[in-house]
Protein backbone atom coordinates (compact mmCIF):
# COMPACT_ATOMS: atom_id res chain seq x y z
CA UNK A 1 0.00 0.00 0.00
CA UNK A 2 0.84 3.83 -0.05
CA UNK A 3 -0.37 5.18 3.46
CA UNK A 4 1.50 2.50 5.83
CA UNK A 5 4.66 -0.18 5.74
CA UNK A 6 3.33 -3.96 4.22
CA UNK A 7 2.65 -5.72 7.11
CA UNK A 8 4.88 -9.30 7.65
CA UNK A 9 3.57 -12.06 10.12
CA UNK A 10 0.54 -10.58 10.82
CA UNK A 11 -2.26 -12.13 12.45
CA UNK A 12 -6.07 -11.32 10.86
CA UNK A 13 -8.64 -11.63 13.35
CA UNK A 14 -11.47 -13.00 13.07
CA UNK A 15 -10.20 -16.14 11.54
CA UNK A 16 -12.18 -16.72 7.86
CA UNK A 17 -14.73 -19.03 8.95
CA UNK A 18 -15.15 -22.31 6.91
CA UNK A 19 -18.05 -23.90 8.70
CA UNK A 20 -21.95 -23.22 8.92
CA UNK A 21 -22.62 -20.18 10.58
CA UNK A 22 -25.06 -20.60 14.02
CA UNK A 23 -28.31 -19.42 13.25
CA UNK A 24 -30.46 -18.59 16.06
CA UNK A 25 -34.43 -18.07 16.10
CA UNK A 26 -36.08 -15.94 18.63
CA UNK A 27 -38.76 -17.52 20.97
CA UNK A 28 -41.25 -16.23 22.98
CA UNK A 29 -43.74 -18.00 25.34
CA UNK A 30 -45.30 -20.87 23.02
CA UNK A 31 -44.86 -24.05 22.23
CA UNK A 32 -45.03 -23.34 18.24
CA UNK A 33 -41.81 -21.33 18.30
CA UNK A 34 -39.81 -24.16 20.70
CA UNK A 35 -40.75 -26.64 17.93
CA UNK A 36 -40.15 -24.59 15.43
CA UNK A 37 -36.71 -23.84 16.35
CA UNK A 38 -36.35 -27.65 17.15
CA UNK A 39 -37.46 -28.77 13.56
CA UNK A 40 -35.33 -27.05 12.21
CA UNK A 41 -32.18 -27.47 14.50
CA UNK A 42 -31.53 -24.01 15.30
CA UNK A 43 -30.32 -22.28 18.36
CA UNK A 44 -33.47 -20.83 20.29
CA UNK A 45 -32.93 -17.58 22.07
CA UNK A 46 -35.11 -16.35 24.77
CA UNK A 47 -36.82 -12.83 25.65
CA UNK A 48 -36.05 -11.63 29.45
CA UNK A 49 -38.73 -8.77 28.18
CA UNK A 50 -40.96 -11.43 28.82
CA UNK A 51 -40.23 -12.62 32.01
CA UNK A 52 -38.00 -14.11 34.66
CA UNK A 53 -35.69 -16.72 33.65
CA UNK A 54 -37.66 -19.54 35.20
CA UNK A 55 -40.94 -18.75 33.70
CA UNK A 56 -39.15 -20.53 30.36
CA UNK A 57 -37.96 -23.66 32.23
CA UNK A 58 -41.06 -25.74 30.95
CA UNK A 59 -40.22 -24.67 27.19
CA UNK A 60 -36.32 -25.19 27.36
CA UNK A 61 -36.85 -28.59 28.46
CA UNK A 62 -39.26 -28.88 25.72
CA UNK A 63 -36.48 -27.89 23.06
CA UNK A 64 -33.88 -29.75 24.95
CA UNK A 65 -36.15 -33.13 24.37
CA UNK A 66 -36.69 -32.21 20.84
CA UNK A 67 -33.17 -31.00 19.92
CA UNK A 68 -30.49 -31.85 22.74
CA UNK A 69 -27.42 -30.82 20.81
CA UNK A 70 -28.98 -26.84 20.37
CA UNK A 71 -27.80 -23.86 22.27
CA UNK A 72 -30.12 -22.23 24.32
CA UNK A 73 -29.66 -18.42 25.05
CA UNK A 74 -31.60 -15.71 27.14
CA UNK A 75 -31.07 -11.93 27.23
CA UNK A 76 -31.46 -9.99 30.36
CA UNK A 77 -31.89 -6.35 30.98
CA UNK A 78 -30.51 -4.63 33.75
CA UNK A 79 -30.16 -0.67 34.64
CA UNK A 80 -26.87 0.02 36.02
CA UNK A 81 -26.85 3.49 38.13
Amino acid sequence: GTTRPPLENARVEPRPFNGRPRIWIGGGTSEDSIRSAASRKLDLHLPGVFGPAPIFAPLVKLYRDLFPEGRVGFTAHIHVK
